[in-house]
């Protein structure tokens, strides 16, 4: 008996009497996320693959296709860079459940933002990447769709829309813009914002292309959709004038904000 209750002290002992050895709880921070949202805004209103919508210039379109290589993306904190990716595909006529979608989110440094920094495009060595050695999953791969195997390398924007010309409400052209080739890369091109965000959070960044002002900019060269151009960079020096236009406007249409 006498044994029994020594061994049921001890096991008090064991389970009690080292309390204070026990070091305290102490959570640990977590590095919060951001996630990087794609849109195009007609008037300020979400344009969904597939709207019709009326630009500023009156005309009737529907958005058929948007897709673009963004390279170096980084978020740049004073003088000190957080690098998010080398490479993304955006599509927004993707979903979560594919590969290459609209949103993309990143785990980042607790602290105070003020700059989206980015290349539009790809640079030389990743243009020259052979789409058919890379897995499904990456962004250069064949499943992304922008491989030009008639031509060289890579589109960098594709974007297509219907339009109607002679405004009977039925869309009877379409207008297309494919950019590509190492002279149309725009390397770090920066958009300035504040974004404060502390350990644990979760926030978004909505990186908006504002149709018009790639189409009829305040500043810049407009583009006549009476035309209904239709434009691949490199098949001859007027297309590729006019894709360089497309380009510059392309990167001015860029804004970020938060709700």
């Amino acid at each position: 008996m006498n044994l029994s209750k020594n061994i049921y002290i001890l096991v008090l002992f064991a389970l009690f009497g080292c309390k204070e050895t026990v070091p305290p709880f102490e959570p640990v921070e977590l590095d919060p996320k951001v996630v990087l949202h794609f849109s195009v805004v007609n008037n300020g209103e979400v344009i969904e693959i597939g709207d019709n919508f009326t630009d500023a210039d009156n005309w009737n379109l529907t958005l058929k296709t948007l897709k673009f290589y963004l390279a170096d993306i980084a978020l740049v904190s004073g003088s000190e860079e957080t690098a998010l990716s080398e490479v993304e595909l955006v599509d927004l006529s993707g979903s979560e459940a594919t590969n290459f979608n609209r949103s993309y989110t990143y785990i980042i440094p607790k602290g105070e933002y003020n700059q989206l920094k980015m290349s539009i495009g790809l640079p030389g060595d990743l243009n020259a990447t052979d789409p058919t050695t890379m897995p499904a999953d990456d962004p250069l791969s064949l499943q992304g769709g922008m491989y030009w195997d008639w031509a060289t390398m890579f589109v960098f924007v594709m974007m297509e829309a219907g339009i109607d010309t002679n405004f009977d409400a039925a869309m009877d052209a379409n207008i297309a813009f494919h950019i590509g080739l190492d002279t149309l890369f725009r390397p770090e091109q920066s958009y300035p914002m504040t974004f404060d965000i502390p350990a644990y959070a979760k926030d978004t960044l909505f990186v908006d292309v504002d149709w018009n002002m790639i189409y009829h900019p305040m500043e810049g060269t407009p583009i006549d959709l009476s035309t209904t151009p239709f434009f691949h960079a490199n098949v001859d020096e007027e297309a590729l004038a006019a894709s360089r236009v497309f380009t510059d406007n392309f990167i001015k249409s860029i804004d970020i904000r938060k709700q």
